[in-house]
């Protein structure tokens, strides 16, 4: 992990650093459980950035649009987004598919080195530990 998290975190929510501290004891497993709860997202980034097909899931965003509360499912959000790429390419589900198989892979073989903060944005903690705080 690149960074003293608690103390980038602190400061950029305006939370008292110890405080944190005490409620993330173990800011690596930490970042690592946030990091593959938004797996999904990470690969949908990558897949943008990849093949410049571009739908809200990227890594300009703030937060994933995939895990914001509602009635819909992680899953639910995930296919509607697979669509739109669909729409956007003119590829077929089946190449979506297959495309988005291969950025999930690579997020887990990157996730699997315990390499997670190479391809999840910093930014997003944030609003993840604000949500539990």
């Amino acid at each position: 992990m690149y960074g003293d998290l608690i103390r980038a975190m602190a400061a950029s929510s305006s939370v008292d650093a110890a405080g944190l501290a005490r409620r993330i004891p173990d800011k690596t497993t930490w970042a690592r459980g946030k990091a593959e709860a938004w797996r999904e997202f990470v690969a949908l980034c990558l897949f943008s950035q990849k093949h410049g097909i571009h739908t809200d899931c990227t890594y300009k965003c703030n937060s994933s649009p995939l895990h914001e509360s509602g009635a819909e499912t992680v899953a639910d959000r995930l296919q509607a987004r697979k669509i739109e790429l669909q729409q956007r390419s003119g590829l077929t589900a089946e190449q979506i598919e297959r495309k988005f198989r291969a950025s999930l892979r690579m997020v887990d073989r990157i996730y699997r080195k315990n390499q997670h903060d190479a391809m999840f944005n910093g930014k997003w903690y944030v609003p993840l530990l604000m949500r539990e705080i």
